[in-house]
């Protein structure tokens, strides 16, 4: 039986693709959806939405209809899952980071690793960060059981892209049950400013506006100049260690945005977050529900609930009996997943 979604649901974009695609090779049931990113300024699948209808067609031979530049509906019906090495090239600055979550959970479910590259944008002001994926993400899915490592070849930032990251899967038996709960005591702030083609005193002033900020904190600072890299690029990412896990946030300079005010909105997420006792912040709470509805059971505290998070648990419903359930404490959320899993593999 095909499922149908409709992708004009919850915040409408392009997540409820990648999930739908993802769950599908899993499981092995075909979905078609309709109105794809009916909600964004473009609707339809862009290259770096195609990009990832083509990877999970490529690792499950997979078949569909309506996989195009500008599509609205999208039909898909997976194979059996092949591991393997696999190059996909966005063709545009479009995350590399989103192709790559698309296919590499049904990627585990195979008997040997996969090597995976992907061309295009590596560091975008909507979507994780290659060193967010790389350092963050990764952590967390270390902990539920996932070997998966990560190298960055290339830079690549709007509107050029040009930019190479590969990842290396290995393939596992199970998942672990976890839960992520209080963070436990801040060790540390780390701030680090990519720089291209722009004077180093932006980066500066960034770095000192976020110091003068967090002065009851332990702050480290870098600025990294990157050279050989087309247009102009300001990235500030921020890693808060933790006692129990770490999070990240990250912002991005625009024109005719002056570089306080590019920190001050990025300070805003970061008092959110250490302002509450939690671990998971709302950017990794909506990433780890895939994983920990795959691993059957699990529960975690997080700061907020975004709308992709909500659209997120809409579509995974869709494909796994699971149930999803969220509670409102205090000043935080918590994120409970319980019943079936699709976790271990036969043997």
């Amino acid at each position: 039986m095909m499922i149908e979604l409709d992708g004009a649901i919850g915040e409408g974009g392009g997540q409820i693709l990648r999930s739908a695609l993802s769950l599908s090779v899993i499981t092995q049931k075909a979905f078609k959806i309709k109105n794809i990113r009916s909600k964004r300024s473009k609707p339809g699948l862009l290259r770096q939405h195609l990009t990832a209808v083509h990877a999970a067609k490529a690792i499950s031979n997979a078949e569909s209809s309506g996989d195009h530049i500008s599509s609205k509906v999208l039909e898909f019906y997976p194979n059996d899952i092949q591991s393997g090495e696999y190059c996909f090239k966005i063709g545009t600055a479009g995350s590399t980071s989103l192709v790559f979550q698309t296919i590499l959970y049904p990627l585990l479910y195979t008997n040997s690793q996969s090597q995976i590259r992907v061309e295009g944008g590596t560091h975008n002001a909507k979507a994780p960060t290659f060193d967010y994926i790389n350092e963050i993400f990764l952590s967390y899915l270390k902990a539920l059981g996932v070997k998966v490592s990560g190298h960055l070849e290339n830079y690549g930032f709007y509107p050029a892209g040009g930019g190479v990251c590969k990842f290396l899967i290995e393939p596992f038996s199970y998942w672990k049950q976890k839960q992520f709960f209080l963070r436990g005591k801040t060790k540390k702030i780390k701030i680090v400013v990519l720089l291209a083609n722009l004077p180093i005193g932006i980066a500066q002033r960034e770095i000192d506006f976020l110091s003068n900020n967090l002065i009851d904190y332990k702050v480290d600072s870098e600025i990294v100049k990157l050279n050989n890299i087309s247009g102009a690029a300001n990235v500030i990412q921020v890693m808060i260690e933790n006692e129990y896990g770490h999070e990240m946030f990250v912002g991005f300079g625009e024109k005719r945005k002056r570089a306080e005010q590019v920190a001050q909105e990025l300070l805003a997420e970061i008092k959110s977050y250490l302002e509450s006792d939690v671990l998971i912040g709302p950017y990794m709470a909506d990433q780890l529900l895939i994983p920990m509805a795959l691993s059957g059971s699990g529960s975690f505290l997080t700061t907020e609930l975004s709308q992709h998070t909500m659209t997120n648990i809409d579509i995974i419903k869709k494909f796994l009996p699971v149930d999803i359930q969220t509670y409102k404490q205090e000043n935080h959320y918590k994120i409970t997943i319980e019943e079936k899993s699709y976790g271990k593999k036969d043997d």
